[in-house]
């Protein structure tokens, strides 16, 4: 499986609304809803895809770790476990899915066995997030494309107000497509001579600039890291005036 793919699935100023917490239940819904969710921890590399077909719900987990270490586990669904297709001789996997409004939170039932279908750095369990519309990936890039229009012909108001909504997706978009997002809407409040915004909205990426190799612990991404810390560090000298 490829980065490249992964970059593809797809705050600071404004609330976070990834997903419509005030939809939530009190308690567990009765079954998973199927769909497609977003990997919401760590990296949020990854998905969890809930498909019903001839009258069965089968699942399809796939999710990329530290160091592009991946997790791949497709299988069916009974109530609230699901078991892993049989592959060769890789052993069943079992797995517990908790469902609450538009979260669904995956647990290993069998460790040892759950293990084998990942890289020595790649893990799966953690809580997967349904995001609203304007947060799903396609419409991401839609956004984006619209906000880089907007800017090349100096609309600077209006490419600002297109994508700073984009950082309420921040639990449901990757580390690396939410950077370039941080790193436009900045560059976007230096244009509209707002640079204490355009700080605000790097801090998150301070560390990152900041750092002598901002892939030490994550060789397989150097590429992208490093070219996100130079646009950072060239951003918030622009907001500062240096």
């Amino acid at each position: 499986m490829t980065r490249a793919r992964w970059f593809a699935l797809l705050g600071a100023l404004v609330p976070w609304v990834g997903y419509d917490a005030s939809a939530d239940p009190p308690a567990p819904n009765p079954a998973i809803q199927p769909g497609e969710y977003i990997f919401a921890e760590g990296w949020r590399l990854g998905t969890l895809s809930v498909e019903a077909t001839n009258g069965k719900l089968r699942f399809a987990i796939n999710t990329v770790g530290g160091n592009a270490h991946v997790c791949e586990l497709t299988g069916t669904i009974a109530g609230l476990e699901g078991r892993t297709d049989a592959e060769g001789a890789l052993p069943a996997c079992v797995i517990r899915l908790t469902p609450l409004g538009n979260v669904v939170t995956v647990d290993a039932q069998t460790n040892e066995a759950c293990h084998a279908y990942c890289g020595a750095r790649g893990f799966f369990v953690g809580k997967y997030v349904r995001p609203v519309p304007e947060c799903v990936a396609a419409a991401v890039s839609a956004t984006r494309a619209t906000f880089k229009r907007l800017y090349d012909s100096k609309k600077f108001q209006e490419a600002r107000a297109t994508l700073e909504p984009l950082l309420r997706c921040e639990d449901v978009v990757d580390y690396f497509s939410m950077a370039w997002i941080r790193n436009d809407v900045a560059v976007a409040r230096h244009a509209l001579n707002d640079d204490v915004g355009c700080r605000k909205v790097l801090e998150p990426l301070h560390w990152l600039a900041a750092a002598d190799d901002p892939a030490a612990n994550q060789p397989a991404y150097k590429d992208d890291l490093t070219r996100i810390a130079s646009a950072t560090r060239f951003n918030l000298q622009l907001c500062r005036g240096t």
